[in-house]
């Protein structure tokens, strides 16, 4: 068994670990499962023009209803389940420092289909960037946009 077919299961571990950890800082919010919202937010995340590789992104809904995905190797990001409506948006660094920690282990994260061989692969940066914490919050950060259902496409761009 391949190290790469641990890449899902670990990227989903993280992302809940984080969730958790999230909700720790607050004894009066209970985590409450909630129906398919029929919306995903998908996009790519810049900080100072450089591309984010490693991140959790979470979108929080009006009611305080979150979900979170991490940006992959390509870059890009995918949260399905988001709430749908005005919502604001984190950035979490902190909460992909082991995937990074894996990537460098293993020589490198690549993106393209393994079956075809190297043909159609290339390298992804291995490059660590870590956003400032004003970021991590999305009720802090002052990063928002308006979900509908449906696939959302929010490009996110970070400055100092």
């Amino acid at each position: 068994m391949t190290l790469s077919l641990f890449r899902p299961a670990a990227a989903a571990a993280v992302a809940a670990l984080a969730l958790a950890l999230a909700a720790c800082g607050n004894r009066d919010h209970i985590a409450v499962a909630r129906p398919d919202s029929g919306a995903v937010v998908v996009g790519t995340v810049k900080y100072n023009g450089e591309d984010v590789h490693y991140a959790l992104v979470v979108v929080q809904g009006a009611d305080g209803s979150t979900s979170a995905g991490m940006i992959d190797e390509e870059g890009r990001y995918r949260v399905p389940n988001a709430p749908v409506g005005e919502v604001r948006v984190g950035v979490n660094t902190n909460a992909a420092r082991g995937v990074y920690q894996t990537a460098l282990m293993r020589g490198g994260a690549m993106t393209g289909s393994p079956e075809g061989g190297k043909s159609g692969r290339k390298k992804v940066s291995l490059k660590f960037i870590d956003v400032p914490v004003k970021y991590l919050d999305p009720a802090q950060s002052g990063l928002s946009t308006t979900v509908a259902k449906g696939e959302n496409t929010y490009d996110i761009v970070l400055h100092k």
